[in-house]
């Protein structure tokens, strides 16, 4: 990229306090998405770490080690249980959200349904043949109503868990380290409230009644709250997760995290089949001090895959400032607690603090190794490469459970510490000799201050990625959009071409400051690429959001009409235009294997073309250049909500009709507005619903700037949705095997022209 143009900062400099200049690096540091939301899952952590040490202590000198044994191998079973009935929707979740758009309520609920069906299964054979593989817990789970409360917990504990992957999916992380520890504290204050009442069972009550007391709230806030934002702020028809992807993600990687499940909730179980419930005890709570430790890298981990799936083009990067923050957090905590354990299990009491330090530095020591392994898994399932994820998973769990119980026989509870020590040893040193540069690459040197790099993905469909490019820690100076496909590259020619004839339209004067200025075209290596000047700004979909649709339709509106003013002309529509404006994009939709197999559909169809056709054909319109695609997201504006550029212009034409611009911009914006598709907004206006009185001025104003008559609402609605699911299906191949989006988009506009 260093060979395109140079091009001025667009912002000049502020003047900054020299206290907030001191501490702007760091800010920036943890404003950056990646690094916000692993900080905010590494605080989770530490809240859950501290609350939980202090948990524990407390069970410790309130209840007996028998006692304390066997509710931790309860909990242990729970969250055992829990995690096969997960299918892996955790990491599905944290996959696939990010990239749902309407559909992610639809995603949640299946992943919360299908979750819940299982674990009750699951749990319910668990606790009917609990003589047969928990010999040692069968004495506390005797009772039915016990059984039915062992069921029910771990039907709770499947969706506790899952819901933290839908708040770092819906890039809410920071929400996590909240609600887990009000989690936390509820839990203290129960086991406290409990120690009397329930001598027995009080640590399993506290932790169980703490899950239910979480999902109330929380799921109200995932449901009401945090998806319809999500939903307003997607893209307009986003396309759903399909269900192969969903199956062969969950398939790929359930046996890694069925494996990984295994490893670290399984040890407790076995310590208490063979070495008794005091001997859990003793090995449980130097177990459970140090594990915290091992949800920074998991949270570290699971930013990275939100981001490196949505820009898939820095995952190398991303990898690598994981890893580096992995390490500056993992490593000290981990020696800090090795020397520190003698101290902190003195306040459980003397007897573990002999018998349990071993194991805490084992477990806390190997989180070093498991930095590795996590960062190489996390990158492995953004490449979708899970075989390596399940051999990697897989591996440990073999070597940490094989190695057990033996070691449990030779040197007591410290031989299960070896063990997981030696799992984690095992899989990471293989990782650091021959895959290191898969997840912390050496940095290149730079070739001089002005080298450009990436610097963030802005987009992505199936053929084409938009990158922001400028110099490092410096604003974007242009916008690459590089093509792989047929369709791709032909757009970009095309947008080249509109680009440079646009800005070389003088009577456009000072409004072609709001274009792109392309700078090169070409070739490079595989993909077609397009480079052109970033513009500043957001787009304006923020504007609607901060001051409703009246401001940012009037902005947008205003952004685009010099456009029309500028270039219309009256026109007699003949057939050519015709042809155009209806003929070639129900051609598209006609051609659609869905809709071409239903013989009503197609009639529909034809019914639309021949009421267009008629009702246009011979009357006179102004028509000038339109920008084919014209919705608040092709809008920027600055901080001010003033217009500072219109982008994407590949399907713009010239002799379009002047209006229709500006009526894709009002159907576009009442869709994210209402939550509504596409097709129920074309429907409700085609029907003879009128446009706000807002909206009404503003067509009005340009109608008169333009000196044309009176279209009806109809048919300049229908002219607008026939070109934009055209569109849709020409460009991106999900769309035409959609079978929900053909429904709410196409068929249900049909319908209403069926005989």
């Amino acid at each position: 990229m260093s060979g395109l143009p140079t091009v001025e900062p667009l912002r000049g400099p502020r003047r900054v306090w020299p206290g907030i200049r001191t501490l702007s690096p760091l800010l920036a540091h943890i404003r950056t998405p990646v690094h916000r939301d692993g900080y905010a899952l590494v605080l989770n952590s530490a809240i859950t770490a501290v609350i939980g040490l202090a948990y524990w202590m407390i069970a410790a000198r309130t209840y007996p080690a028998h006692v304390v044994g066997v509710n931790a191998a309860l909990i242990s079973a729970m969250m055992f249980l829990a995690g096969i009935s997960q299918l892996n929707f955790s990491n599905v979740l944290v996959r696939f959200v990010p990239d749902a758009g309407r559909s992610v309520r639809r995603l949640v609920v299946l992943a919360y349904t299908a979750s819940l069906a299982v674990a009750g299964l699951v749990a319910a054979g668990f606790v009917a043949g609990i003589d047969v593989w928990a010999r040692g817990l069968e004495s506390v789970t005797s009772t039915p109503g016990f059984r039915v409360w062992f069921v029910v917990a771990t039907m709770a504990w499947c969706v506790f868990v899952l819901q933290d992957s839908v708040l770092t999916g819906l890039g809410r992380a920071v929400w996590v380290p909240v609600e887990n520890a009000v989690f936390s504290t509820v839990k203290l204050v129960l086991l406290v409230g409990l120690a009397a009442a329930a001598p027995v069972y009080g640590i399993f009550a506290s932790w169980t009644g703490a899950i239910v007391a979480s999902l109330i709230p929380v799921n109200f806030f995932i449901f009401r709250r945090l998806m319809p934002s999500a939903v307003r702020s997607a893209e307009r028809e986003t396309v759903s997760v399909t269900r192969r992807e969903l199956v062969r993600y969950i398939a790929a990687d359930y046996v890694g995290a069925v494996s990984w499940l295994a490893a670290t909730t399984l040890p407790p179980i076995i310590v208490t089949q063979v070495g008794g419930a005091a001997a859990n005890a003793y090995f449980s709570l130097g177990w459970v001090i140090a594990f915290p430790i091992y949800f920074v890298p998991a949270s570290v981990g699971s930013s990275l895959v939100v981001h490196a799936v949505r820009e898939p083009e820095m995952l190398q990067e991303y990898a690598r400032k994981a890893f580096v923050q992995g390490c500056r957090i993992v490593v000290p905590c981990a020696v800090g607690l090795a020397l520190a354990g003698p101290f902190l299990l003195h306040l459980l009491g003397k007897e573990y603090a002999e018998r349990s330090v071993t194991v805490l530095r084992l477990v806390a020591l190997a989180g070093i190794p498991n930095i590795v392994n996590v960062l190489y898994i996390s990158v492995a399932r953004v490449e979708r490469r899970m075989t390596r994820v399940v051999v990697a998973l897989a591996s440990q769990c073999a070597i940490t459970l094989g190695l057990a119980v033996p070691f449990l026989h030779l040197y007591g509870v410290t031989g299960v510490g070896i063990a997981w020590f030696l799992g984690q040893l095992a899989v990471a040193v293989p990782i650091v000799l021959t895959r290191r540069g898969a997840f912390w690459p050496r940095r290149r040197r730079a070739a001089s201050p002005t080298s450009w790099v990436v610097q963030r993905r802005l987009g992505r469909h199936a053929d084409l990625v938009v990158i922001a490019v400028g110099p490092p820690d410096g604003t974007s100076q242009a916008v690459v959009k590089l093509a792989d496909g047929k369709l791709a590259v032909r757009q970009l020619v095309h947008e080249y071409a509109v680009l440079h004839r646009l800005q070389a339209t003088e009577t456009l004067g000072d409004w072609r400051r709001l274009l792109p200025r392309p700078l090169a075209a070409g070739d490079a290596g595989p993909h077609s690429y397009l480079a052109v000047t970033a513009l500043p700004g957001a787009e304006a979909t923020g504007l609607l959001r901060k001051r409703g649709p009246v401001c940012a339709t009037s902005t947008a509106a205003a952004a685009i009409a010099p456009l029309a003013r500028a270039t219309a002309e009256s026109v007699v529509v003949d057939d050519e235009q015709l042809s155009r404006w209806v003929a070639e994009p129900a051609g598209v939709i006609a051609a659609n294997a869905r809709i071409a197999a239903r013989p009503r559909l197609r009639d529909a169809l034809r019914r639309m073309d021949d009421e267009l056709c008629g009702a246009l054909a011979g009357r006179r319109l102004a028509c000038g250049w339109g920008h084919g695609d014209y919705w608040l997201g092709n809008v920027l504006v600055s901080a001010e909500g003033e217009p500072t550029g219109i982008v994407d212009w590949e399907r713009a034409a010239p002799r379009d009709p002047a209006l229709l611009a500006t009526v894709d911009l009002l159907v576009t914006t009442r869709t994210l507005v209402r939550g509504r598709e596409l097709g129920a907004i074309v429907c409700e206006l085609a029907a003879g619903a009128r446009w706000s009185a807002h909206e009404e001025r503003l067509l009005d104003a340009l109608r008169r700037d333009l000196c044309e008559e009176h279209v009806p609402t109809r048919h300049l609605v229908l002219l607008a949705w026939l070109r934009h699911v055209a569109n849709n299906l020409s460009k991106r191949a999900a769309y035409a095997t959609h079978r929900l989006w053909l429904r709410n988009n196409v068929v249900a506009v049909l319908d209403s022209f069926d005989a």
